[in-house]
């Protein structure tokens, strides 16, 4: 039966020239629809006098079914069946012989059986109902098949048995809800059975009425609540959209009645549960709505969603006529909740494409309800009801735009804004930005600037966290040049002034500056805090930081901040500069940090020197930049030189550089002693694997005076200075991508022009190589071969000092915390992607079915994340904005490009077999499974890579026996011929070649054709060992 899986299904229009395409199991699955409630019968003529619709097929079948088990059957059942009289009469035999012949095995008959079960029951309508369950039950096993024409003729016939037998059913319909519910998903299906079940069922449901409707709704999620499991639900939602749907995406006429009861059934477990998004009815009918927002066209939509709007305008009307607020029942805002949940639902998914342009109706419904949401300390009750509407208010604003605001919006921002619930105004503000709304600047902002000031007195450690957020994402863009009452020229937002200093913003972040803190204690806070903590006070280490980050983007005049900003600097470098191995062993397991607890402070440190920066380049007036210059051996000696590997303070210290360079009255500062000073305590990043770090690294390096280029005869310019550091920092600037690698390759064939002329001053000599290879580290290929080149090209002119710099970098994979340079613990960088991945799933689709929607799985998230800010896991508010973009770094891949450079080096490589046999030896056994087993088996595919690179560069060496440890590398090249991957057999054949024994090399075209696929049969035929007359000659059969 498995050539029925591709049977051509259809003429190919497209390209080639087969007259048929063929399609696979799934395509034809896909394409199968199992829906009977609209084919005609009419086509089939009505058996004439005593005849019957069994007897017929039955002798229509005999000329199309020529299988020897159909023979069989029509032998058994054609006594019974030659009238309809005589069906009746043997109707027990008949349905006796098809349940048997239904249960045979591999059975080349099924088809015509199942159609004939069909004719039978429309011959005997009622009198068939008895033996309705009795074929049922062996027509189910037969869904378990995989063959596409069996299951379509399976659910095929159940479905003309629901729809002939359709007024007997509907009496009881559990009964038969009974039988079909295992395909559904109670028991585990696959997603194709499931759907096939629904369409069939879905023929009863959708014309039920009335009291037998909520009767079977209630017995469905009854059995449901018994095995509750995700396939089930799914099997549920396609089982209700299926019901609602019709054709032509159109809304069946009894759509309504199904959400109805769906609604009710929701409403009524809503009563019982608290947690009302946990509730498997609710969770039922979103999914239901979401696939019928999909699906069904806009110009039929509008039923459904005047049905909502209908039943939120009732629910409204009975808040509106209850004068007490305190009567209002929680079970009426619950009501309220859900169906504003739906609406959100229609608004959110496809972009509320659905849902033709009137938004007044909704808009005002959300004008009337606003008094009643915005409750401050809310019951459990409320807090739904509540979320919802801030939800749909963010649906609204968002996708109607600036008509939107001016239709009924305006006065909807208004009212949240007046609220005194400063965590729900966050967090609908927080949400907007998430959005990236266009008009976010120009409507949302002014409201955040108005109530930050009016309410920061109340919750200033919440605003701060709030506006950090806002103003560290790209989420809001205030570009300078925006005219606006709140925003300077230069983009800084201007908060208005408050009658006291309590009330003023820009004070209170100065205070919390200026607050004096123990950070030891702070060190022992963070060491001792739980990732998965929610609504914890942040530590002080964390306010400092987000007040940092709002004081970078808010108007404070330079002369106010700086003695705050230079006392922070001093006290943190005094700090870190008091700390000792002692204190470092004491807190060095913690949950944040990576071998050092102190690389937070460090991370603080550089974000207030950025600060500093960013402020006096935006605020300062004539005389502020002296202030600035007196801060140089602070920054410099004792803050650059000591954390110069942490990439925050590169930045920070990278931005002031760049501010005193722009003065000429400090060129001084920038002259070759001090870049002699700094280069060698920050040479070690340019081959970091950190983008940050080798950007700002090659900054401060680029900012300083150069030393010039060695003299040439052929140079007529007097004197040129060397530009390496710029050519390096021209190359970080530029984003990796394919549409700049050209731009990027570029300069590293410039570097490599530049090496090869020879005038690079010693000072420079390890520059190239060493940012090489933090090329090499970037996840981008086509830069790899030309960083490869440049190194190439290093070892030919500077052989010693090229192999120094690369037996380094092997050396560090000896030690892993080399290799992890962060900062940051692996729990918690896991633990920030984890958060950021929580709505990063794929959509769930089944025969064109969608239940989930990009666009609102976008809104979703977004909604998360506001909430999480309020209620924040301690993780994100510490490192979110210390976090390097690429945290990520494939050892095995760079460890591979370090052997792949050898390779085109092979003579340095060789040079210096006393250090690298042992490394290859130590590769070798901590990689495979050991170097004495019988065979060398590789435990991952990188491992294998490398093996075959490291066996490459060693088939490359001219004098195999003077290499160190010369006898054990011939032994393992002998023990990789016993592995069964002809490629590692061909390598380590390859390496035995070059020693050049006598015989060996006479058989060499011999050898390597027993380890070539194409000629290893031939070879093997004629080929002999035999001693008289063998291949072998007698002189070389001992070695």
């Amino acid at each position: 039966m498995k050539g029925n899986n591709t049977l051509p299904k259809e003429l190919n229009t497209g390209e080639g020239k087969n007259r048929y395409k063929y399609k696979p199991f799934n395509a034809l699955v896909e394409s199968l629809k199992i829906d009977v409630s609209y084919r005609s019968d009419k086509n089939q003529e009505e058996p004439e006098g005593l005849g019957s619709f069994f007897h017929d097929s039955l002798e229509s079948w005999k000329e199309f079914n020529l299988s020897t088990h159909f023979a069989i059957f029509v032998r058994e059942v054609s006594q019974y069946c030659q009238s309809l009289p005589q069906i009746l009469y043997h109707k027990e035999d008949i349905v006796r012989i098809l349940e048997d012949h239904l249960k045979v095995k591999n059975s080349h008959a099924l088809e015509p059986l199942l159609d004939l079960v069909t004719k039978l029951a429309r011959d005997l309508e009622i009198e068939f109902y008895p033996y309705f369950e009795r074929i049922i039950s062996v027509i189910i096993p037969l869904t378990k098949r995989q063959d596409v024409k069996t299951l379509e003729c399976t659910f095929n016939c159940i479905a003309y048995l629901f729809k002939y037998l359709f007024n007997q059913i509907i009496a009881d319909l559990s009964r038969t809800y009974g039988l079909i519910a295992p395909l559904l998903g109670e028991d585990s299906q696959k997603p194709y059975i499931r759907r096939f079940a629904a369409e069939a069922f879905a023929f009863l449901l959708r014309n039920t009425r009335g009291e037998k409707l909520t009767d079977i709704i209630n017995h469905i999620f009854d059995l449901f609540n018994e095995y509750p499991t995700d396939t089930y639900r799914d099997g549920l939602n396609m089982l209700f959209y299926e019901t609602a749907q019709d054709t032509d995406n159109k809304l069946h006429d009894g759509a309504l009645n199904l959400m109805r009861e769906l609604l009710n059934k929701s409403c009524r477990d809503s009563s019982t549960c608290s947690n009302i998004e946990s509730i498997y009815s609710y969770r039922v009918t979103t999914s239901t709505t979401i696939a019928l927002v999909h699906h069904v066209k806009s110009e039929n939509f509008g039923i459904l969603w005047n049905f909502y709007l209908d039943e939120l305008e009732n629910l409204q009307n009975i808040l509106l006529d209850e004068t007490d607020f305190a009567n209002i029942s929680q079970e009426s805002l619950t009501k309220i909740g859900i169906n504003l949940s739906l609406v959100y639902i229609c608004l959110t998914v496809r972009k509320g494409s659905r849902i033709k342009g009137n938004f007044k109706r909704i808009f005002n419904i959300m004008r009337n309800i606003t008094q009643y949401a915005l409750i401050k300390n809310p019951s459990h009750g409320y807090l739904f009801f509540q979320r919802q509407y801030f939800k749909t208010c963010v649906s609204l604003i968002t996708l109607t735009g600036m008509n939107g605001f001016l239709t009924g919006g305006k006065y909807i921002l208004d009212k949240i804004f007046d609220h005194d619930d400063t965590d729900c105004v966050l967090v609908f503000a927080h949400n907007v930005a998430n959005l990236r709304w266009e008009h976010y600047e120009k409507i949302i902002l002014p409201y955040i600037v108005k109530y930050s000031s009016t309410h920061w007195e109340e919750n200033p450690k919440k605003i701060t966290l709030f506006l950090a957020n806002l103003l560290s994402t790209k989420n809001l863009s205030i570009p300078p040049g925006t005219i606006s009452s709140f925003i300077t020229k230069n983009g800084l937002i201007k908060f208005p002034n408050a009658k006291s200093k309590n009330q003023n913003i820009t004070d209170g972040l100065l205070r919390i500056l200026n607050q004096n803190c123990d950070w030891a204690s702070e060190i022992n806070i963070l060491n001792q805090v739980d990732l998965e903590t929610v609504d914890m006070q942040p530590p002080h280490l964390t306010l400092v930081s987000a007040a940092l980050t709002v004081i970078s983007r808010v108007f404070i005049p330079f002369s106010e901040v700086f003695n705050s900003l230079s006392t922070c600097i001093k006290s943190l470098a005094e700090f870190l500069k008091s700390t000792n191995s002692t204190t470092l062993s004491a807190f060095s397991n913690g949950p944040f940090t990576h071998s050092s607890p102190y690389v937070l402070m460090q991370n603080l440190l550089g974000q207030v020197i950025d600060t500093l920066a960013s402020i006096c380049r935006l605020t300062s007036e004539t005389g502020d930049m002296e202030k600035l210059v007196k801060l140089w051996d602070l920054i410099i000696d004792e803050i650059l030189l000591a954390y110069g590997t942490n990439h925050v303070v590169l930045r920070g210290v990278a931005g002031y550089l760049d501010l005193l360079r722009s003065s000429k009255k400090n060129d001084h500062l920038f002259n070759t002693k001090n870049l002699e000073k700094i280069y060698p305590h920050l040479k070690c990043n340019l081959s970091s694997f950190i983008h940050q770090r080798r950007l700002y690294s090659l900054q401060i390096l680029a900012i300083f005076d150069q030393f010039p280029l060695n003299a040439s005869e052929s140079s007529q310019i007097d004197q040129e200075f060397c530009d390496i550091f710029s050519i390096g920092l021209k190359f970080e600037q530029i984003e990796t991508a394919m549409n700049t690698s050209r731009n990027k390759t570029i300069l590293l064939r410039n570097l490599s022009s530049l090496i090869s002329t020879k005038r690079v001053p010693e000072f420079y000599s390890e520059v190239a190589p060493l940012h090489c290879f933090g090329v090499l580290t970037i996840n981008f290929s086509d830069l790899w071969s030309d960083a490869i080149q440049v190194l190439a090209k290093f070892a030919e002119l500077y052989p010693k000092k090229f192999w120094i710099l690369i037996y380094n970098e092997f050396t560090r994979f000896n030690d892993g915390t080399k290799l992890e340079q962060t900062g940051l613990s692996e729990t918690a960088i896991q633990f920030y992607f984890k958060e950021d991945q929580l709505f990063s799933k794929s959509v769930f689709r089944t025969g064109g079915i969608s239940f989930e929607c990009p666009n609102l799985l976008k809104y979703n998230k977004a909604n998360e994340e506001s909430q999480n800010l309020i209620f924040d896991k301690f993780v994100n508010g510490c490192i979110r904005h210390y976090i390097s973009v690429s945290v990520l770094f494939d050892h095995l891949n760079y460890y591979g490009l370090l052997i792949k450079t050898l390779i085109e080096v092979p003579h340095i490589a060789e040079q210096h077999s006393h250090q690298l046999v042992p490394l290859f030896l130590q590769f070798t056994d901590s990689k495979y499974n050991s170097v004495n087993d019988n065979m060398m088996d590789i435990d991952s595919a990188g491992s294998k890579s490398n093996m075959v690179l490291f066996l490459k560069l060693f088939a490359k060496f001219k004098n195999p026996r003077a290499l160190h440890k010369s006898a054990e590398l011939k032994d393992i090249y002998l023990r990789f011929l016993t592995n069964g991957d002809i490629k590692m057999q061909t390598l380590a054949l390859n390496c035995l070649l070059t020693w050049k024994h006598k015989g060996i090399v006479a058989y060499e075209e011999n050898l390597k054709n027993f380890v070539d696929e194409a000629k290893f049969r031939d070879e093997l035929s004629t080929f002999s060992l035999c001693r008289e007359n063998g291949s072998i000659g007698f002189e070389h059969r001992d070695e």
